[in-house]
């Protein structure tokens, strides 16, 4: 049995290199999966880059905001104790 699908199997080569019949595949040039991965590194370079620049931005502003917070609230204590120290004497 195997001997007579083998000498089937020559027997169609041969038939399909004496017809001259000619296949082209007219497939989609490859993809460069290295440029491909390039190009995917480089996006996500900028997107990190971009996040990084929002997030000193963000903090450098909490920064800010709490500093003024601070400042502020260390002016009204200071008050607060001078008025305390004044009620004292009074008393």
């Amino acid at each position: 049995m195997k001997k007579n699908h083998k000498e089937e199997v020559k027997g169609l080569q041969a038939q399909i290199v004496s017809s001259g019949f000619i296949v082209e595949v007219d497939a989609p040039k490859s993809q460069d999966l290295a440029k491909i991965m390039e190009d995917t590194r480089a996006q996500y370079d900028e997107l990190a880059r971009k996040n990084r620049e929002e997030l000193d931005k963000y903090w450098s502003q909490q920064t800010e905001e709490s500093t003024t917070v601070v400042t502020t609230q260390s002016a009204e204590v200071g008050a607060a104790e001078m008025l305390l120290t004044d009620l004292r004497c009074t008393v």
